[in-house]
């Protein structure tokens, strides 16, 4: 999964509908988020995507409300998000790999 600009806001739509999020840390929002979130939001509107865009622990997560994850998939988010918090982070694409190889060895 590779993440589009910031700036980059059909990107950002495409990636979403893709690959169901992509996130970014909140210091690279470029200028003011609320401003950042409405051109998001009004591409994904023009694209017909029903998205939501957050601010959580560090990230800015925009996210395809349509979009139906795996556990490994969720496992992996909660990964990155705990990651920002305790210090030690992660890449979604490290800990989608890792939740995944730990469900092989659970099979």
């Amino acid at each position: 999964m590779s993440r589009p600009a910031i700036t980059d806001f059909g990107g950002i739509v495409d990636a979403a509908r893709r690959d169901g999020s992509v996130h970014f840390p909140v210091e690279s929002v470029p200028g003011d988020f609320v401003a950042w979130r409405r051109r998001v939001r009004q591409r994904a509107r023009a694209d017909a995507l029903s998205i939501s865009v957050i601010r959580a622990g560090g990230l800015v997560v925009v996210e395809n409300r349509e979009w139906e994850s795996s556990d490994a998939e969720d496992s992996a988010v909660a990964d990155v998000i705990a990651g920002v918090v305790t210090g030690d982070r992660v890449t979604y694409d490290e800990a989608l790999y890792r939740r995944r190889r730990e469900r092989l060895r659970l099979t």
